[in-house]
């Protein structure tokens, strides 16, 4: 299973789903936290970089998948 860089506090569990290979699923707001905190993004920064630098570099069958739970959700 692959994790991404940085984001383990934002791991919710392991998606399964028969004859495809596990993959760990994130909590998008929490990864936005991450990036806030840590590196002094503001919300819309940290936003644009997930979207970019993130979500949309890791899109291979077995990468990880990821959730929000916000009504204004970036995915």
């Amino acid at each position: 299973m692959k994790r991404v860089d940085g984001f383990d506090e934002a791991i919710l569990g392991v998606a399964r789903k028969v004859g495809q290979p596990d993959i760990f699923v994130y909590d998008v707001d929490i990864c936005l936290d991450i990036l806030m905190k840590r590196d002094g993004m503001s919300l819309a920064d940290a936003t644009d970089y997930f979207e970019f630098k993130v979500e949309d570099v890791h899109t291979a069958e077995d990468d990880p998948v990821w959730l929000s739970s916000s009504d204004d959700s970036i995915v």
